[in-house]
């Protein structure tokens, strides 16, 4: 009876175990980019905290396969198809490998998608610069020092925008279009890049803590620190004047931007 019994809780931790790791492999294979709980005080996307999950995971789905390997599959099955106990725990470890060499940015390219664009970002208390190169896909890997384009880049007044609550969530209202440029002279904005801006209160959350408008050429693109609770969220978007839309490029913690080099021209494409 205690064997039956025995067998029975291994059954149900195993299937709970196999459900949960499905549950987490797919926002982390799918680069789930989404933040659930973004006023939380580590905010993670969903492919972050899914990859964490799985690490937490790991040894406690490995131990539930070994256990119902020993004591479920012996005298039961033949032995070759008891290794298939282990299988969840070993897809498991390849996830896990997976999530940490896309935390790390252990290898460059990895992720096998075509380069945008090359950045310099800081460190806003030491000024320590490192370089990114930008992937399609919205990933990125440590590069060598290059090169920076010639860019122009203007930074926007608090005042340009306006925070406000609907419906629980943090949005925004443009207000006006006040910017200063590298040399903290006020300069006036064409019609390119009020509309831009428009775009920005329409499309992110949270209200601004820092919003500069680079121009690259024919390319305008928007570097945004969000003000989020136990958090400095920044991200690189480049304005389509198409579609009227922002498309983000990558997101980093606590950085300041230097400078960027295109690596492909959107305004034509």
């Amino acid at each position: 009876m205690k064997n039956k019994a025995l067998s029975i809780f291994l059954i149900i931790l195993n299937t709970l175990g196999i459900f949960c790791l499905i549950w987490f492999a797919v926002p982390l294979l799918s680069g789930d980019r989404t933040v659930p709980n973004p006023d939380a005080m580590l905010p993670m996307e969903r492919w972050d905290g899914a990859g964490a999950a799985l690490c937490l995971g790991l040894l406690p789905l490995l131990a539930a396969n070994i256990l119902g390997m020993i004591f479920i599959a012996r005298g039961q099955i033949k032995k070759p198809l008891q290794a298939l106990f282990l299988l969840p725990g070993l897809i498991c470890t390849i996830l896990v490998i997976y999530y940490l060499l896309l935390s790390f940015n252990v290898i460059p390219g990895f992720f096998f998608k075509s380069p945008v664009a090359m950045v310099s970002l800081s460190d806003p208390d030491s000024g320590r610069e490192t370089n990114y190169t930008i992937y399609s896909g919205e990933h990125y890997s440590v590069c060598p020092e290059f090169e920076c384009d010639p860019v122009e880049i203007y930074t926007a007044d608090y005042d340009c925008f306006e925070a406000y609550i609907d419906d629980d969530t943090v949005r925004n209202r443009f207000v006006r279009c006040e910017l200063t440029d590298e040399r903290n002279m006020p300069m006036e904005a064409d019609e390119r890049i009020e509309k831009l801006m428009r775009c920005a209160a329409r499309e992110l959350e949270h209200d601004f803590w820092e919003f500069k408008i680079i121009r690259d050429g024919k390319d305008l693109l928007v570097f945004v620190k969000l003000n989020v609770n136990w958090s400095d969220p920044c991200d690189l978007y480049r304005y389509d004047p198409k579609n009227d839309t922002l498309i983000h490029l990558c997101h980093w913690q606590d950085v300041d931007f230097e400078g960027i080099r295109l690596l492909q021209e959107w305004e034509d494409s």
